[in-house]
């Protein structure tokens, strides 16, 4: 706490000796907030202010084109740190009037939203009515002092115009194909993600296209400690104005850049006056045996000029590093909430940072201390996936408004079959649908054990996520772990092991049909009286086809409670089933004001534990039963 009030004085003293943030205001689509577009919320900003106001955009795909005017400084734009959150517009042709996002201002920092321009998403070199891919940014940057946090620029053309003044990206994903990062700014690019996507267009494309006029001119883009990945074969620039510079230093180059490396395209003749230069660059793309020769050779203290900020970027002293440094821990102290130190996109489309959920996983360090997320764009991902004990803190997240579907067909061992297999301790997935089709209907195959999910990590909490399959669909093993609005399909014992969990306004789906018998919905494995474990299901519905029981104990302590839940006309009149041998008096199976006409326990088995007031109070709270050091308030919400 000290630090953090001490952090605050010095932000107040380098800001002025007014207020640090006169204000937030809150953009929410669905009408939660202050407004529901960006761009309302920078209309209510009055000119020439001189104060910090932050607009805090709350997730979702917001389709609109946003300009900051030049009369609307010290603005922060910052989206929800777990969630995504996109600023997309479709318009392609000219790279004045088609970005989505212009920026005029000065003094402007961003972090955690998506930039994106969707005119040549579907295009392919020339589609069925003509039209070509063509200029179309996702992002034009004029503004002075203008820093970029754990943001995304997605196109394929011009994606981001990074034109006039000083620029600071750090950790940012930039997506394109020709001339993807262009113009006159004087950058610094940080621990950035730089993803071609040249097989779009056929040719080589160019990731770069820098325009400094002459040799005064302060201007240039430097990539320090990046890393160029993606597909086809790209140039890493080319000049779009005679003194061009631009310098990649410490970056990690994949196989995608062509060998000669640059050209000098429009500007051939005059390549002694460009600056295009490597420096201890690595990977396989970085050899520089067959590069032009004209690429310069810096000497060690031009290196030490470009790819110091104080130096490159800050000659006038306003020390702009530290400041909007210093800005963003206030932010995240006045977020309340941990802070997400990068987002990994995959799309198996080409337009992230990988293709597939698993190339992601693994690009994320063994015992990683730093909450990570993997937003997973929307499709079908064909591939099993295990995420280890030692890659926690990881946030999946899916697509809000089409489905994030990840998914494979293995049946036959619950250790080795699962689709998606959790090991990692603090973990959160949301929006995203776990499947296993093995079951699928008339596969012609004999139904067996076949899990969407395995759970044995710690401190795992899923919201609007959806699991499917017919036999042992869940395993909920080991660990805490909390599902708030899920959806869990199957027939046989379809939420089973031995986890200590809380599953709250969850859809509990039946689907008996496929097997022709009463199924199971759970089997949880207690195996003492003195394990906290057990599944409590807390203002869920119950539903599907039937006959279904409620559960069969798995183990002779078997703990399951059903409260507040409504139940359809599926569930066998006794309720609960035996299974493996064991005193059934043992066993806590209970239900609680629970409602519909699956909820008659007038013939229930005689061995239905009726709990007091005290036991139900302390099962269905989540600070008692999973949540007793708070873990669940502090992941990323």
């Amino acid at each position: 706490m000290e630090l953090l009030i001490s952090t605050i004085f010095v932000l107040f003293f380098l800001l002025g000796a007014s207020d640090a943030l006169s204000r937030t205001i809150i953009v929410d689509k669905n009408g939660q907030g202050k407004f529901t577009t960006v761009q309302q919320a920078i209309d209510s900003i009055p000119e020439n202010n001189s104060l910090w106001t932050r607009i805090l955009i709350k997730h979702g795909v917001y389709t609109e084109k946003v300009v900051i005017p030049k009369e609307k400084p010290y603005i922060i734009l910052e989206g929800e740190a777990n969630q995504l959150t996109s600023i997309e517009f479709g318009e392609g042709g000219n790279v004045v009037e088609s970005p989505t996002f212009k920026l005029f201002a000065d003094n402007f920092v961003v972090r955690n939203i998506i930039f994106k321009n969707t005119y040549n998403n579907d295009l392919i070199k020339l589609d069925d009515n003509g039209k070509k891919i063509t200029w179309a940014p996702a992002a034009f940057i004029g503004g002075d002092k203008a820093s970029f946090h754990n943001c995304g620029f997605i196109g394929v053309q011009d994606t981001l115009s990074d034109a006039i003044g000083r620029h600071y990206f750090y950790n940012c994903t930039i997506v394109g194909a020709v001339d993807f990062i262009f113009s006159n700014g004087q950058s610094i690019y940080e621990k950035c993600l730089i993803k071609s996507i040249s097989d779009r267009i056929g040719p080589p494309g160019y990731i770069t296209a820098q325009g400094r006029n002459d040799p005064k001119d302060t201007s240039g883009f430097v990539f320090k400690d990046c890393h160029v990945s993606g597909t086809g074969h790209t140039l890493l620039g080319r000049p779009y104005r005679p003194y061009a510079r631009v310098l990649f230093v410490s970056t990690f180059m994949e196989n995608v850049i062509s060998p000669e490396g640059w050209t000098s395209a429009w500007h051939a003749g005059s390549e002694n006056k460009i600056t295009f230069s490597e420096v201890n660059c690595t990977g396989p793309g970085a050899d520089v045996s067959r590069r032009v020769s004209w690429a310069k050779k810096l000497t060690d203290e031009q290196v030490v000029f470009f790819t110091n900020t104080a130096s490159f970027l800050d000659q006038d002293g306003c020390n702009m590093s530290t400041i909007l440094a210093l800005l963003l821990v206030f932010l995240s102290a006045l977020n309340a909430q941990p802070d997400v130190s990068r987002t990994i996109l995959v799309d198996k489309r080409g337009g992230g940072n990988f293709t597939t959920l698993k190339q992601a996983i693994d690009s994320i360090p063994s015992n990683n201390l730093l909450w990570t997320r993997i937003f997973l764009n929307h499709g079908v991902y064909v591939e099993k996936i295990v995420i280890p004990k030692d890659k926690p803190y990881i946030i999946l997240q899916g697509d809000l408004k089409y489905p994030s579907v990840v998914e494979y067909g293995d049946g036959g061992n619950v250790v080795e079959s699962p689709t998606f297999k959790l090991e990692a301790d603090n973990f959160v997935a949301r929006n995203i649908v776990f499947k296993n089709t093995y079951n699928r209907p008339n596969n012609g195959k004999k139904i067996i054990q076949a899990p969407a999910a395995s759970l044995t990590g710690d401190k795992a909490s899923f919201y609007h996520c959806t699991f499917i399959s017919v036999q042992d669909t869940l395993h909920d093993g080991l660990g805490r772990h909390y599902f708030n609005d899920c959806f869990v399909e199957g027939a046989i014992d379809f939420i089973w092991g031995n986890g200590q969990s809380i599953y709250e306004k969850c859809k509990i789906i039946s689907v008996t049909d496929r097997i022709g018998l009463a199924g199971f919905i759970t089997a949880q494995g207690r195996n003492a009286a003195n394990e906290p474990t057990g599944y409590v299901f807390n203002d869920c519905h119950v539903n599907g086809t039937g006959p279904i029981f409620l559960g069969r104990p798995y183990r002779n302590y078997s703990r399951v409670v059903f409260s507040s839940t409504y139940m359809e006309n599926i569930i066998t009149p006794e309720g609960w089933s035996e299974w493996l041998t064991g005193p059934l008096n043992l066993t806590t199976f209970s239900e609680v004001n629970c409602k519909g006409p699956g909820a008659d326990i007038s013939r229930r088995v005689s061995w239905e534990k009726k709990l007091s007031n005290e036991e139900v109070a302390y099962l269905t709270n989540t600070a008692s039963f999973i949540d007793k050091e708070g873990w669940l308030e502090k992941q990323p919400k």
